[in-house]
């Protein structure tokens, strides 16, 4: 179990896709998830409604952010009819406990075409926690979010209202934030989530603000 770096995977047309290790000095990438796993669930069988490749370079000290829709119809390898991206992780956890992140990262480099090397995978509340242990993030926003049927973390509803301007939000808003889609779609939710996480750089390099 676990991520098989190294390990060759051996395709239907007879191409191989292989995990490498980072060698240390090439540019960098981390698949990062954001599982819908709720507060009490446990594993990683979980559907991964956010997928984002953050691809940094040491030699131009640079990162880029590539968000992966969720509906995107994908080649999954091991499987002949394309899947939603999104159910790569569960479909490797359902073959081998532990085996869903290889398949997720398998998947996303065969169908993008850019090497994976690791992944981090975050729940809601893992989400949460980080951003409060940073105090917080600061947000701006030229629109306002009305969003009277924000899914809370329990399958429930929590109305989500945010006006247009500049915010300073905790771990539960800035999840709200980043999870929102009403009124939009998932390409403008990416944008959210991609503006969170530079909101997250921006605070933890920011040493006059962190002990």
């Amino acid at each position: 179990a676990g991520i098989a770096v190294g390990q060759s995977i051996i395709l239907d047309d007879g191409s191989s896709i292989v995990l490498q290790p980072w060698d240390g000095q090439s540019r960098f990438t981390v698949l990062a998830v954001g599982l819908d796993r709720r507060p009490g669930e446990t594993g990683l069988a979980y559907r991964t409604d956010t997928m984002l490749l953050i691809s940094i370079d040491p030699k131009t000290n640079s990162m880029g952010v590539l968000s992966m829709p969720r509906d995107l119809y994908v080649e999954v390898p091991g499987y002949s009819q394309r899947q939603r991206i999104n159910t790569a992780m569960v479909l490797g956890e359902i073959q081998q406990p532990g085996y869903g992140p290889t398949l997720a990262m398998l998947t996303s480099q065969r169908n993008l075409g850019i090497r994976v090397h690791e992944y981090v995978a975050v729940d809601f509340q893992a989400f949460v926690d980080l951003v409060d242990s940073i105090g917080g993030v600061e947000i701006t926003t030229d629109y306002t979010i009305n969003d009277r049927n924000y899914p809370d973390m329990n399958y429930g509803y929590d109305p989500f209202y945010l006006p247009a301007g500049t915010h300073q939000l905790n771990g539960y808003d800035a999840l709200r934030f980043a999870r929102t889609r009403h009124g939009d779609n998932d390409i403008e939710r990416a944008k959210r989530q991609q503006q969170t996480i530079f909101a997250i750089r921006d605070r933890i390099l920011n040493f006059e603000i962190l002990p």
